[in-house]
């Protein structure tokens, strides 16, 4: 993964095709630039979940539910790949 400000100001300026694009949407997803360190991508990855925590959605309908367990798996995947990504 990319690190430093010339990643950061490609994302800025839109100037993003030398990065992966499956991890450039992790990125998008828990809301970090490629260059986070992996304490800020855990940060940003445990805020996000528990915008969709099974308690917090227990007392919506099924649906609702689902879609929560739903995103709660794709921010799960977002930020392993992104955590392997920094280890490879």
């Amino acid at each position: 993964m990319p690190h430093g400000v010339a990643s950061e100001r490609a994302i800025e300026m839109g100037n993003s095709e030398h990065i992966n694009p499956q991890l450039l949407s992790d990125c998008k997803m828990l809301g970090v630039y490629p260059d986070a360190t992996i304490a800020e991508l855990t940060a940003a990855y445990q805020l996000k979940l528990d915008e969709y925590s099974a308690e917090k959605s227990a007392e919506l309908g099924q649906e609702l539910r689902d879609l929560a367990a739903t995103r709660r798996n794709e921010l799960t995947g977002a930020h392993e790949r992104l955590i392997a990504a920094e280890y490879s």
